[in-house]
């Protein structure tokens, strides 16, 4: 579970160590497109180079209020999924 006590981006480090996201490095997937909108950044997606498998790419507007917003939401989603 995330701790949402600590910095934004200690909290995002912590949930790829926990594997509950997968980072992927950009040279590892194809062009991608976007494919949404909203409050806390834009959606892309690609496909992950070798693997053949179409990937989600979030990415965050660039300010901390957005991304501890977006760890709190993450955070709920994936208690809520486990119940």
């Amino acid at each position: 579970m995330v701790n949402l006590n600590i910095s934004p981006n200690k909290s995002i480090e912590k949930v790829i160590s926990e594997n509950q996201i997968k980072y992927i490095n950009c040279d590892q997937l194809t062009e991608s497109e976007e494919i949404a909108k909203g409050a806390f950044g834009y959606i892309r997606k690609a496909v992950w180079k070798g693997h053949k498998i179409t990937v989600a790419l979030k990415f965050l507007k660039a300010d901390v209020n957005t991304i501890e917003d977006f760890v709190k939401e993450f955070a709920m989603n994936t208690e809520f999924s486990r119940n």
